[in-house]
């Protein structure tokens, strides 16, 4: 993931400079485990204010470094379809979603 994270966080820092008109949680917590199948989601109960999503991880994805841009896909690909399972407001769904939709553009 160290090999991995410059891209990822390219992408995602997108998300810092949002301002949601109506927030409902402090913010997003995905953890992506290879404990579970690729296909597992679990929401995971949290009570300090964040929407928590745990999900599997591909296998079949080499971790050497071989295969660097499959696992930047499968990352990029977990967590949009965390972003498409919060539950934001309308308003803030819309440009949320506009935002992971970038994501497969570029």
């Amino acid at each position: 993931m160290r090999r991995i994270r410059p891209v990822v966080e390219e992408r995602t820092k997108e998300f810092g400079s949002m301002t949601l008109q109506h927030p409902i949680h402090e913010g997003i917590l995905v953890g992506i485990t290879d404990d579970k199948k690729d296909s597992d989601w679990e929401e995971v109960p949290n009570s300090d204010g964040f929407f928590q999503i745990l999900v599997g991880f591909d296998s079949s994805i080499p971790l050497d470094g071989s295969a660097d841009a499959a696992l930047v896909r499968s990352v990029l690909q977990k967590l949009s379809a965390a972003v498409r399972a919060y539950p934001f407001s309308l308003p803030d769904q819309k440009s949320m979603r506009s935002l992971v939709d970038l994501w497969s553009s570029k």
